[in-house]
């Protein structure tokens, strides 16, 4: 893998963590506006219900995302160079997926499990701040996982060709990093009056939706083309699983954009609904990944 496809992995948690450093608390980097918000009596009065069906389904998820993963990275140093480059996009990709959803089960786990009394809600004045962490983190793991999925549009179909689009495709990337600094950003919708939507989602959120979305959506045209083009059977099972991991990925978009635009008008059942549909959608992607790029192909090995 090239060096740069390394410091990409990494810089996002550079930069999106060095505010950390020079920062009294936590609350002086993820919710500068909490001022505001204590004024309007909303900081103390927010709970989140973290029941123990949360808990274990993040435990199902996470066992399954990882040992998917493992495998992956351990075929990873066996395979041919031209196997290995677009298979790296996939490995990395959901690698770095698990790792943002690992920090926030951390999360929701030390709160659960912290209260003594185990009620299933979050202290909003003393826990609040590890919930927002966790947030925080799921959202960058996730921008650099829809950059990955360009990196393999690029790799597997484009050939080296493509550098508009994904100069495009980095452009909004680059824009979703540095939104996470806005300093009204506003990481849990809980913290505002009922009713009131929350436009810094909705702003950090677009150039997600953007070049995730194109990524997306290129690979998806790109994989039916092959289809078509296929000689044998075995190719075109190939990217027809491609296919299906990007309309997977597309059924998560449907319902993340629930979760953004219309979080203030949805239920708190309804949003866990939500996000466990687009959870499972990314496992649906994944396993599909995995079939079309480590399991399905005749595997060339590097040492042979």
């Amino acid at each position: 893998m090239p060096r740069a496809r390394y410091l990409i992995f990494v810089l996002p948690f550079v930069l999106a963590f060095a505010p950390f450093a020079q920062a009294e608390s936590l609350w002086d980097v993820i919710a500068p506006t909490r001022a505001d918000l204590e004024a309007n009596h909303l900081a103390s009065t927010s709970t989140i219900p973290v029941s123990i069906f949360v808990i274990a389904f993040y435990v199902v998820y996470l066992c399954t995302i990882w040992a998917f993963n493992i495998a992956m990275l351990r075929c990873l140093p066996h395979l041919s160079p031209a196997n290995r480059k677009t298979a790296w996009n996939v490995a990395l990709a959901n690698t770095l997926l698990a790792a943002g959803d690992t920090a926030m089960f951390l999360a929701w786990a030390s709160i659960y499990f912290a209260d003594s009394q185990l009620t299933g809600f979050l202290d909003s004045n003393t826990k609040l701040p590890l919930v927002i962490l966790g947030v925080f983190s799921t959202s960058l793991t996730m921008s650099v996982y829809y950059l990955y999925i360009g990196f393999y549009y690029r790799d597997k179909f484009a050939a080296g060709r493509g550098a508009i689009l994904m100069n495009i495709i980095i452009a909004f990337f680059i824009a979703r990093l540095l939104l996470h600094y806005n300093p009204q950003n506003i990481w849990l919708s809980m913290m505002l009056p009922p009713g009131t939507p929350n436009e810094s989602a909705w702003l950090r959120n677009i150039p997600l939706f953007i070049y995730g979305l194109l990524a997306v959506c290129l690979v998806f045209v790109c994989a039916i083309r092959a289809v078509k083009a296929a000689a044998d059977a075995l190719h075109r099972k190939i990217y027809t699983a491609v296919i299906f991991a990007m309309l997977a990925l597309m059924v998560s978009f449907v319902f993340y954009a629930l979760d953004v635009f219309l979080e203030q008008a949805l239920s708190h059942s309804f949003i866990w609904i939500s996000y466990t549909v687009k959870t499972v959608a990314y496992v649906v992607a994944l396993i599909l990944m995995w079939y079309a790029e480590f399991y399905a192909p005749p595997i060339h090995r590097a040492d042979t």
